[in-house]
């Protein structure tokens, strides 16, 4: 028999599975990576949409509106209504105006019927990524985005 009829060595075909598993594997890592940056980012996301929606609803009402974050609880809300959740797998901080808050648990960014804030940052990270929401206090603009890592 020549050896094109012989087929595969046991060596050969174990060398291709041992290569397919570790471009599975290598595959399978990148994908849980970037899972968990589309987490952190559509969480940051949906934080930014919250202090805009504070900020909106105080020009529209002409009533202030407070953006409250508990850090501790992996939650955020505007003025009383429901909170919103933050996953629990996210590092989350806030600086603000310490006078705001109404206790040391939590943290607020309080917006005027001008537009105008008392201003602050929320920073959420996860596995050395970075996104934080930046509050103007003059201008009440909220600008999200990537941070690098320190």
């Amino acid at each position: 028999m020549s050896r094109a009829q012989q087929g595969f060595t046991l060596i050969e075909i174990m060398l291709v599975m041992a290569l397919v598993a570790i471009a599975s594997a290598l595959v399978a890592s990148t994908i849980s990576r970037n899972s968990g940056g589309q987490r952190l980012r559509d969480a940051a996301q949906q934080i930014a949409m919250g202090l805009r929606q504070a900020r909106t609803e105080a020009m529209r009402s002409q009533v202030p509106q407070r953006f409250v974050l508990e850090p501790g609880q992996h939650r955020w809300s505007v003025a009383g209504r429901p909170a919103h959740p933050i996953d629990p797998d996210l590092e989350v901080t806030m600086t603000s105006a310490r006078e705001l808050s109404s206790d040391t648990q939590q943290g607020a960014i309080v917006f005027f019927p001008d537009g105008a804030s008392t201003g602050g940052r929320v920073t959420l990270a996860r596995n050395g990524q970075r996104w934080r929401s930046d509050v103007n206090w003059i201008t009440g603009e909220v600008v999200l985005q990537r941070d690098a890592a320190p």
